[in-house]
């Protein structure tokens, strides 16, 4: 998970589905956590639950210092901690929003254009997945771990926090997406249940993969 956290933003995610997950499957019990409270003695009185909680707190820590050993070497190389944030606007022009104003600047920006432009096409390329995702992820809530639905919908609001002032600005945030695997189960439990679904989307997606191909072999940026 600490690799995954450097790899992409979306690794950072994990660390919601640990937590949920370690805190449910932890020895130890809820009790046990409210009769020691905050005293360090008590603690230091049940030494068996004090490994067991740092070990896991240990382990999920592992993902936040990931991050913080990055910085530390980006401090270190360029004399600055959070140069890879910097680059982001700089370069990309990024900017950090809460996940409704970045929802809400890529729904308005559909508004600006013809709905015949590419513009639109182009616009509607983005915002939909988007909106797909986190509706089926909310209604999968009881259908999956709810560790799974944790990510799912972090990384789906993570797609929605550095918006792109302009024509488009969840540009490429469909890529952002591709690793929220709980959408995909939803959608494969809900095919077994409803045939004609699987179909529907085979038959949507592929044509649509097909477009994406064309249009990027001919030197269009897509995703």
């Amino acid at each position: 998970a600490g690799l995954a956290t450097l790899t992409r933003p979306t690794g950072g995610m994990l660390a919601l589905a640990f937590g949920w997950e370690y805190l449910r499957q932890s020895p130890v019990s809820w009790a046990t956590v409210q009769a020691c409270g905050l005293s360090l003695r008590k603690w230091l009185n049940d030494q068996h639950a004090l490994r067991i909680l740092l070990g896991r707190l240990g382990t999920i820590a592992l993902m936040p210092l990931a991050v913080l050993l990055y910085a530390g070497y980006l401090w270190k190389r360029f004399g600055d901690p959070l140069l890879f944030k910097k680059v982001e606007g700089a370069y990309w022009n990024h900017h950090s929003a809460l996940p409704t104003k970045g929802l809400y600047l890529g729904v308005s920006a559909l508004f600006q254009q013809p709905f015949t432009t590419f513009v639109s096409a182009r616009g509607l390329l983005d915002v939909v997945p988007i909106v797909c995702f986190l509706v089926i992820a909310l209604l999968g809530i009881k259908r999956v771990p709810l560790s799974f639905s944790l990510f799912g919908l972090a990384v789906v609001a993570l797609s929605l926090m550095a918006p792109i002032p302009g024509q488009w600005p969840l540009q490429s945030g469909i890529r952002y997406l591709l690793p929220v695997f709980p959408v995909f189960v939803v959608l494969a439990l809900w095919s077994r249940r409803w045939p004609m679904l699987e179909t529907w989307l085979v038959y949507t997606w592929l044509p649509l993969q097909a477009i994406l191909i064309f249009l990027f072999l001919h030197g269009g940026w897509i995703i």
